[in-house]
């Protein structure tokens, strides 16, 4: 099963499941460095203690304050939901 959801703002948020619950990846993409849109994806995330989650890029770029931080403030929230890879 493949699942997606796409936030307004344009973030993905895809989840992968084998075989019931075998193995779940959680992974976004394109958040740009906005936690406004990030929050609308975290309770989903949230829900899933035990996925893998992946961050598959633009993370960084995008918002100023992000960019001027090096991204600190997404890495925050990554930790913070336990995010295991980042590419």
């Amino acid at each position: 099963m493949i699942r997606f959801l796409q936030s307004l703002f344009g973030a993905m948020l895809f989840a992968f499941s084998v075989c019931a619950g075998e193995v779940l990846l959680i992974g976004t993409a394109d958040l740009h460095g906005n936690l406004e849109n990030f929050s609308y994806l975290a309770p989903e995330i949230s829900k899933y203690p035990q996925a893998i989650k992946i961050d598959i890029g633009d993370f960084v770029q995008g918002d100023f304050d992000c960019v001027y931080s090096c991204g600190l403030p997404m890495l925050e929230a990554f930790n913070e939901l336990k995010y295991d890879l980042f590419v």
